[in-house]
Order: C-alpha cells, then structure tokens, then sequence
C-alpha cells in the first residue's frame, strides 16, 4: 500500500476517534478523570474536554491558513523571478 493512503487512512482514524472520544466525553458519556475546582458544571469535566476539542479544530484551521500563505508566497510573481 502506498504511503499515502496509508497516512490518509490513518489521518481520517484518528479525526473520527477524536470525534467520537470527544463527544462522548462533553456530553458525559464517558467519565474522565480530570480534577475541575468546583461544581458548577453537572458534567465534570466538559470544560476541559471542550478546550481540548476547540484547540484541535484552531490548530487545523492554524495549519490550513499556514499552508495557504505558504502557497501564496511561492506562487507569487515576485517568487518566480528569483
């Protein structure tokens, strides 16, 4: 198999466990073991769970508009003349 349809088949396992993990866990299905000060949530720990699933989608979007300037600067007029 070649590399990359093995990194895209590994790519889309860990997004769809990530989804599954963390959905289960905001909403309480799943008891993590994560000390949160307090009880004003009636879920433990869904701040905690929803900070981690919200920095895995900003760190895409993060890599996306990375990627996406990247292309722009090597595409760009002024990098064909060098």
């Amino acid at each position: 198999m070649d590399s990359t349809v093995l990194n895209g088949y590994v790519l889309l396992f860990c997004s769809w466990a990530l989804f599954v993990f963390g959905l289960m866990s905001v909403f309480g299905f799943i008891d993590i073991p994560i000390l949160v000060d307090g009880d004003s949530s009636p879920i433990h720990a869904y701040y905690p769970c929803l900070i981690i699933l919200t920095v895995t989608v900003a760190f895409f979007i993060w890599l996306f508009f990375n990627w996406l300037g990247l292309k722009y600067f090597r595409h760009s007029p002024s990098a064909m003349r060098r």
